[in-house]
């Protein structure tokens, strides 16, 4: 089973109102069902580059009661349901998510007007 098919249960859940997730500090959200606790939290690992100083959000540490905890990293499918699971609850992460969409079919426009 992919661990990404946990955070699809996790977004349903979500969705359906049983998780209602909020910030609780820097990049830690949490969200909980009785006395389950949900988590994700938002790494930054630097990766070594001399005209970088720090990095975007590298890794999602994802904690599932009865599960565990689960690394995704960026540019994964994982890593882009946590934005969704947050989005749900969470204005920024929804305008966040809504920036992305909007660069994504900018690119696509770009590449139909090349073929044109």
């Amino acid at each position: 089973m992919d661990p990404a098919d946990d955070l699809i249960e996790v977004l349903a859940a979500t969705k359906a109102g049983l998780l209602r997730w909020r910030q609780v500090g820097g990049d830690r959200y949490e969200a909980s069902l009785g006395e389950a606790l949900f988590a994700i939290e938002y790494r930054y690992p630097l990766f070594s580059d001399s005209d970088t100083e720090g990095s975007d959000r590298g890794v999602a540490v994802v904690e599932l009661p009865l599960v565990g905890k689960w690394q995704f990293f960026a540019g994964s499918a994982g890593m882009g349901l946590t934005w969704e699971i947050l989005a749900v609850n969470l204005q920024p992460w929804r305008e966040h998510n809504e920036w992305i969409a909007e660069r994504r079919q900018a690119l696509r426009a770009l590449f139909k007007s090349a073929r044109a």
